[in-house]
């Protein structure tokens, strides 16, 4: 099971926590699931590609992320960006034109040229850390494996907590905003009213992951939520993450010790991914 199935990089991306979210899908097994903030969309794409659930929709505010995802998952749209990134000579000059305007194929072209080459693959305001993330050939295979499955996923361009309000209680959704304190220097749309998405939980079949903060957490326990922290390493080079997963009726995760191991996440529960393994050189450069 090869968790790594974005071609986007974030320093906030859950590749390596959305496995741990198998018996929250086996528990709820809607047959839709909605990811509000999906940035990266690494818990959709694995759900999906795994069969835990028959269709994804995502919804993004950025309008570079959203063209992004619009060109992914159409067959044209795929085969035009696919061609920029195998042409691109200067991905680096690239990245640093504009901020992600024009058509849909010109903002997904500077939005994967700049995800992949400014440190922790920030849109906003970053140096650049040239061409060390930059990897046209795996960003390609991962955009064509995405492509086998892109019928069952659709993107819509959109503010999250709008869409989690209007879905109905028994919707699975995935909740991963912009973590307070920290998302405002990596997102370029980061201001959000996280007491308003936690008022939105109760009563639905929805879990949400934040930065581990008092704040957060006794907002969440106050309206009678359940609170998880759980510990996740992107990296060998990386300090740990101190996070929490936050819904109704948790015991089904087990918390802090999952997510404390460096190696990739692999329950003994998961069936073959469509995608396979994927080399070891490609999960350390992910």
């Amino acid at each position: 099971m090869n968790p790594m199935l974005s071609p986007l990089r974030y320093p906030g991306g859950k590749s390596k926590f959305a496995p741990l979210l198998l018996p929250w899908f086996q528990q709820h097994r809607q047959p839709v699931l909605f990811e509000t903030f999906a940035g990266g969309a690494s818990v959709s794409l694995l759900a999906v590609a795994n069969g835990w659930c028959e269709r994804a929709v995502l919804v993004e505010r950025d309008p570079a992320v959203a063209a992004f995802w619009r060109c992914v998952l159409s067959p044209r749209g795929r085969f035009r960006l696919i061609n920029n990134i195998r042409t691109l000579s200067d991905a680096v000059g690239r990245a640093q034109e504009g901020e992600g305007q024009g058509d849909d194929l010109s903002a997904a072209t500077w939005c994967i040229a700049r995800n992949r080459t400014s440190f922790g693959g920030k849109l906003g305001k970053a140096g650049t850390c040239g061409y060390a993330r930059w990897t046209p050939a795996r960003t390609i295979e991962r955009i064509e494996r995405i492509g086998l499955i892109a019928s069952r996923l659709c993107i819509v361009e959109g503010d999250g907590i709008d869409a989690l309000k209007a879905l109905p209680p028994t919707a699975a959704a995935f909740i991963d905003p912009p973590y307070p304190g920290v998302g405002e220097n990596l997102y370029r749309h980061a201001l959000v009213d996280h007491s308003e998405i936690l008022q939105s939980l109760p009563g639905r079949a929805a879990v949400g992951t934040w930065n581990d903060i008092p704040e957060i957490a006794t907002a969440a326990r106050a309206i009678g939520l359940a609170v998880k922290p759980f510990v996740l390493v992107s990296n060998r080079f990386n300090a740990p993450s101190r996070e929490v997963l936050i819904g109704e009726n948790l015991g089904w995760f087990s918390g802090n010790e999952i997510a404390k191991s460096r190696k990739k996440i692999t329950p003994e529960s998961f069936q073959l991914s469509l995608f396979g393994e994927a080399p070891r050189s490609e999960r350390m450069a992910a």
